[in-house]
C-alpha cells in the first residue's frame, strides 16, 4: 500500500483526510505534521510515497515546506492544496517542483486520484531508470568449456 505524509494545521481536515485516503482506498499513514517544519522533518524520517501538504500552515507554509522536501529528495512527489485560485499561485508552487496543485473545494473529490496518479508516475519513473537486464533465449542452454 502507498504511505502518504498529510501535513495541515488544521486536526479536523487532516483527520477528515486521514480517513478517506485509509477506508476508502487503503492508503497507510506514514505522518502526520502540523506545520510546514513539522513536515520537512518527517519527509526525511517517515518514507512516503507521496507528501500533501496544505499551503497556508504555521511555523512555515506548505510552498517553503515543499521547497526544502524537494531539495533533500526530488524523487517523493509533492501535492500541494490551497483555497487560492489561478495561474501565479499554481506557478509558484510548480517553481519548487510541486508536481500537483489541488483546489480545496475539489480537495475531496480529486485526493485519491492525485496522489495515485504520483505514486504510479513515480513507480513509472523508477522502472524507467533501472537498467534493463538482457534476457537469455528461450530453448538455449549454457555452453561447456572443453576440458
Amino acid at each position: 500500500m502507498p504511505r502518504v505524509l498529510i501535513a495541515d494545521d488544521n486536526s479536523t481536515l487532516r483527520e477528515a483526510l486521514k480517513n478517506i485516503l485509509v477506508s476508502r482506498d487503503g492508503w497507510v499513514i506514514a505522518a502526520e505534521a502540523s506545520n510546514g517544519a513539522e513536515a520537512v522533518e518527517l519527509a526525511a524520517t517517515s518514507e512516503p510515497d507521496v507528501i500533501l501538504l496544505d499551503f497556508q500552515m504555521p511555523v512555515m507554509n506548505g510552498l517553503d515546506a515543499a521547497k526544502k522536501i524537494i531539495a533533500k529528495n526530488p524523487a517523493i512527489p509533492v501535492a500541494m492544496y490551497t483555497l487560492h485560485q489561478g495561474d501565479f499561485f499554481e506557478s509558484q508552487a510548480k517553481a519548487v517542483g510541486v508536481r500537483k496543485v489541488i483546489l480545496k473545494t475539489d480537495l475531496f473529490s480529486a485526493l485519491s486520484t492525485s496522489l495515485h496518479e504520483l505514486v504510479d508516475r513515480r513507480a513509472g519513473d523508477t522502472q524507467q531508470t533501472r537498467k534493463p537486464q538482457k534476457k537469455k533465449p528461450k530453448g538455449t542452454t549454457p555452453r561447456r568449456r572443453p576440458k
